[in-house]
């Protein structure tokens, strides 16, 4: 009688198990949906022409951001990349960037963000404040090619306006769904009297390799 007591019980425990795995799975794929869904139909950026400048001191330096656009952007975060202030101090353009700018995102919109899209795409930041990437010629060619589809994801060089702007951007990660607004900028620095070094960000979307990157005043950093 107990052995026959015991079967049921194993039975019922077997069947809670997959009961829950099951609940899982399925949890994972709602949840899964509902996240891709978001990146559906993401806005192309929206930048309306603007002037003003504002000067920041990075390692005793004083670097003017001359204001070009109002700007704002939201996407999925496909890449990040940091960099490490000069210990020498600025000297020339790549120490200028460090200095000012500690993180690098990539962001897609549109349908390069959407699940299924995103997942095709393989990034590739170099480290010298470019990101790249590489997809299949079927994608390529399904979406209008290598052209069309650059016009769907930026690099973009980060500018924190103050310190609670500074940790938002640390927070930042990969895959996220953030909205960014600020202003987009140009740098300018004089090193001495007859020494200037400049860094125009770019303000369009089509661009591409050195000087194609939008640099970024941000004001504000939401997660949707």
């Amino acid at each position: 009688m107990e052995e026959n007591t015991k079967k049921p019980i194993a039975i019922y425990i077997i069947i809670f198990c997959l009961v829950m795995v099951l609940g899982v799975v399925v949890y994972i794929l709602i949840n899964q949906i509902v996240m891709d869904g978001k990146f559906i139909d993401i806005p192309h950026p929206v930048q309306t022409r603007t002037s003003g400048s504002i000067i920041k001191s990075f390692n005793g330096v004083n670097v003017g951001l001359n204001k070009v656009a109002n700007y704002k952007v939201e996407g999925r975060v496909v890449d990040r990349y940091d960099y490490v202030p000069d210990e020498k101090g600025i000297y020339d353009i790549d120490s200028m960037l460090n200095a000012v700018s500690h993180r690098d995102i990539g962001l897609s919109w549109g349908f390069l963000a959407e699940g299924n899209n995103h997942r095709k795409v393989i990034w590739n930041s170099m480290g010298n404040r470019h990101l790249e990437f590489t997809a299949g010629t079927d994608f390529l060619n399904e979406h209008g090619g290598m052209e069309e589809v650059t016009k769907y994801w930026s690099n973009n060089h980060l500018i924190a306006s103050t310190d609670k702007i500074y940790e938002d951007i640390n927070k930042i990660k990969v895959g996220d769904y953030i909205l960014i607004e600020g202003y987009l900028v140009n740098l300018m620095c004089e090193l001495t009297a007859n020494t200037f070094i400049k860094y125009n960000t770019s303000t369009v979307r089509t661009d591409k390799g050195t000087g194609a990157c939008e640099i970024i005043y941000v004001t504000k950093v939401e997660w949707k």
